[in-house]
């Protein structure tokens, strides 16, 4: 199994290493990623790691994390970087012969996955899932309290993607 945390994002460097652990002992966890800030719980874990290239500065980390939390519209995938990604990742599944890829928020380990055609697993934290969403009465999105404000936060729970 090859494992393709973005290793900048702490939340998503130990959530690989705890799928990772959590692997039968009959699949092989080979982890890689393009950053260095928390390859060191990686490492301290015992998994084989494999430090990619091309990276991203420190400013271009922070300009992804805010794209993807929907704070900037500027992505800091470029075409190249993509291309140069994929063309690691698809070396690295096809070396690895791995028979599934892992990911954590790696945008272009789904591609790479696709273009080899192994499966891909992108396991997610349970908040806001569908079996979350389901069991909890109230999510608090609107913070006051009262009947319009619980039927806010119905309506709000409620809406497409919520579940």
């Amino acid at each position: 199994m090859l494992f393709c945390p973005a290793t900048f994002n702490l939340a998503v460097a130990t959530r690989m290493i705890e799928v990772a652990r959590a692997l039968d002992p009959a699949h092989r966890a080979v982890l890689m990623g393009y950053e260095d800030d928390f390859v060191h719980l990686i490492s301290k874990a015992g998994f084989e790691y494999h430090p990619c290239s091309p990276s991203w500065l420190a400013q271009e980390r922070q300009r992804a994390i805010d794209f993807n939390q929907g704070k900037a519209i500027r992505s800091p995938f470029t075409r190249e970087l993509v291309a140069a990604r994929v063309a690691v990742e698809r070396r690295m599944i096809r070396q690895n012969r791995a028979a599934a890829v892992v990911i954590g928020s790696n945008v272009t380990s789904m591609i790479s996955a696709r273009a080899e055609g192994v499966p891909l697993y992108y396991p997610v934290p349970f908040a806001l899932t569908g079996p979350q969403v389901r069991q909890v009465r109230r999510f608090r999105f609107v913070a006051r309290e009262g009947p319009i404000a619980g039927t806010a936060d119905r309506i709000e729970a409620a809406l497409p993607g919520r579940n």
